[in-house]
């Protein structure tokens, strides 16, 4: 396998849902693999450019949070949280065989890096964070909240990539590239990542 391409993992969590992870095998180093986490209505797909990159010198897995990307929704909404995710992405490190490991967290991936990092300090060889902090501000938790859930499926690429451009505005110039990396055709339509489940095109 080569450091550009992935295999497509699947594991279950415990209450049986089907979850998703890109595994970039990387060269065979000894040096612990990244765990790439993205934000609240991200996948997987976030970590295109920067998983390859990091895979010359080491394993990369890209997770896909319950509901996004390629893992199954999950139709009990009490269960979107961070508690949830954590013991979703154990099961995904114990399904990767990975015991230590490095964390790029961005936003709410951020975030359960720090938990992470918090509830098993050992296991955790280092971690890095994008778009978020130790706290968060109130600004973006409103801004975020004009969006999440509320956005309506599209009809076609020209809309969607309106509506990632609308959503996101200067914080991400290349509309064409979010905006695949954040909707796939479904029944003859298409999804943005602006809603509770992230799907990829």
């Amino acid at each position: 396998m080569t450091t550009t391409a992935w295999a497509e993992r699947y594991f279950r969590s415990r209450d049986g849902l089907r979850l998703h992870y890109r595994d970039y095998a990387g060269p065979g180093s000894p040096l612990p693999p990244v765990l790439c986490l993205p934000g609240l209505t991200r996948n997987s797909r976030d970590f295109e450019v920067v998983a390859p990159r990091i895979a010359r010198e080491r394993r990369v897995l890209c997770a896909d949070l319950r509901g996004r990307g390629r893992s199954q929704h999950d139709p009990i909404w009490q269960n979107y949280h961070p508690g949830t995710y954590v013991e979703d992405l154990q099961l995904l490190l114990e399904d990767a065989g990975v015991e230590r490991l490095v964390l790029l967290g961005t936003s709410l991936g951020g975030i359960l890096s720090m938990l992470i990092s918090a509830m098993q300090p050992q296991r955790v060889a280092g971690v890095i964070l994008n778009d978020i902090g130790p706290e968060i501000a109130p600004e973006g938790l409103q801004r975020i909240s004009t969006y999440v859930g509320r956005q309506a499926p599209v009809a076609d690429w020209n809309e969607a990539v309106a509506q990632v451009r609308a959503t996101y505005g200067r914080r991400c110039p290349d509309w064409a590239r979010t905006s695949g990396s954040s909707t796939r055709s479904e029944s003859s339509r298409k999804r943005t990542a602006c809603r509770a489940s992230t799907w990829t095109r």
